[in-house]
């Protein structure tokens, strides 16, 4: 008897021991899976936090100059134009971007961000050092260590909500981490001139920024490396699904119409704003607007745009407005550029807060979702490459627009120094490249190719692992019963 019942356990069509560790591989139609079921980590918003905050400081310290123009000239004895090449350099920084994303697939996020933080601690105490002896060249090498350092972090965001969230997850901190740079231009135009009413107050309001620069530097140090487990199921994709080297990413990019319709808008976009941050104050002081009317009106562009940006982030997730939104966003700040041209002439503060309002609010927004959409449409194209490639060309090509816009100052008009002129022509870019471009995605019979692609990979294969590890626990579950 007992021996047939050894026989019997022996033949039992379910053996236990035999099963597959739930931890080990399932294999899937879809391609082959392995290690622990997907967690999301609640350190990842520590994380998102620092990244955050260390942007942020950067773009602060961006504008540290542009904002009180006439001060820093005579503090440093140097014109106007000199002081604008302090944005110059920052955005000139970026042209090594391909380094960037090298580095950051290679080395990852959490030295990509010690290198930025590094960086901006240093630059930020030398601008200090520099302002303080009025040194116009060590000032301006600060100067350009931070934007050297901005490289190695306004790519992050991206590769940080594809590493630690969810698919149905990433636009809010793909907002929250690309704006950053817009909230620090916001402070950095409001806080500037109420801490610099005075040419010897300008060493003090550099000194705040490089202390605050240190502290935020510090806390990013404590930032983990990746999560303990993924927040995908992990994923051996088949070979024909493998994320792309570089030499394939520039040869996809190249040769899709939606990637130059999505990059150019952006691209162009981006330029646009940090001239029209770099001029703003030329734009309006000849026509009596005080310096603290320039940094408000700045500041209402960023900061307005970011709260309703970062309100609307999870709805256009959830119901994947990414398209229509970008479309409509892209023109909204088109239009806030024709109307500008009126305001120097008009004199309303009210006017001008209005539309610097509106302008902040639809910029806001299509960042974040362009730079989602890049992700989704250009996958199997690595998330850091689009993000580093439009968010460096950008800074880069707004040097020669800011260079062009700065030339129509006119110094025998009507106040002298109007830019009306620049007003217009800025303007006309917008219309021709950023309104555009954008609003022929998905025409001419290419709707299939604005698809999600990225999830549409991602989450089917998540789903056909929980089946395939739920399946394994019914067995078990099954075996123990029997």
């Amino acid at each position: 008897m007992h021996d047939m019942e050894d026989d019997m356990e022996d033949t039992n069509p379910v053996d236990r021991k035999a099963m597959p560790d739930l931890e080990a591989v399932v294999t899937t139609s879809l391609g082959e899976v392995v290690g622990s079921p997907p967690r999301l980590y609640k350190r990842r918003f520590y994380g998102l936090a620092s990244i955050f905050l260390s942007n942020a400081v950067l773009a602060w310290a961006w504008l540290s100059f542009a904002m009180v123009n006439d001060l820093a000239q005579e503090r440093f004895g140097v014109d106007a134009t000199a002081i604008n090449w302090f944005s110059n350099i920052y955005s000139l920084a970026f042209a090594p971007f391909f380094f960037s994303g090298w580095f950051i697939n290679r080395y990852g996020i959490k030295k990509s961000l010690l290198v930025a933080i590094s960086g901006t601690v240093a630059g930020n105490w030398l601008r200090y050092g520099g302002v303080v002896i009025s040194s116009y060249p060590l000032a301006m090498a600060g100067q350009a260590l931070l934007g050297v350092s901005q490289l190695f972090i306004v790519p992050l965001p991206m590769s940080y909500s594809n590493m630690w969230f969810g698919p149905d997850q990433r636009v809010l901190p793909t907002t929250i981490g690309s704006l950053a740079t817009t909230v620090g231009s916001m402070l950095g135009s409001i806080a500037t001139p109420y801490m610099t009413p005075t040419v010897d107050s300008l060493p003090r309001a550099v000194l705040i920024v490089s202390i605050i620069s240190t502290v935020t530097s510090a806390l990013a140090i404590f930032v983990p490396a990746e999560p303990p487990t993924p927040a995908l199921y992990n994923v051996q994709e088949p070979s024909n699904a493998q994320r792309l080297s570089r030499r394939e990413s520039i040869k996809l990019l190249s040769k899709s119409l939606e990637f130059w319709l999505l990059a150019i808008t952006f691209i162009i976009s981006l330029g646009i704003f940090n001239t029209w941050s770099t001029l703003l104050f030329l734009y309006l002081t000849p026509y009596g607007f005080p310096a603290t009317d320039v940094g408000l009106t700045a500041g209402l562009f960023t900061g307005v745009g970011v709260s309703i940006a970062l309100f609307l982030a999870p709805l256009i997730d959830k119901w994947k407005l990414h398209v229509p939104v970008a479309k409509v966003t892209a023109s909204g700040v088109t239009v806030g550029y024709v109307v500008f041209i009126w305001i120097p002439q008009v004199q309303s503060r009210a006017f001008a807060f209005t539309v610097g309002t509106l302008m902040g609010v639809f910029s806001s927004i299509f960042v974040s979702v362009a730079l989602e959409l890049l992700a989704e449409l250009l996958y199997p194209v690595p998330e850091e490459f689009c993000a580093t490639f439009v968010w460096c060309v950008g800074n880069l090509i707004s040097v020669p627009i800011t260079y062009g816009l700065n030339a129509g100052a006119n110094p025998n008009g009507n106040p002298p120094g109007e830019m009306k002129a620049s007003l217009i022509a800025q303007a006309v870019l917008a219309i021709a490249l950023v309104a555009l471009p954008i609003n022929l995605l998905g025409l001419f019979g290419r709707k299939e190719k604005t698809r999600f692609f990225r999830r549409e990979h991602q989450i089917p294969n998540s789903l056909a692992v929980a089946r395939g590890i739920t399946s394994l626990y019914l067995l078990d579950l099954a075996a123990t019963l029997t």
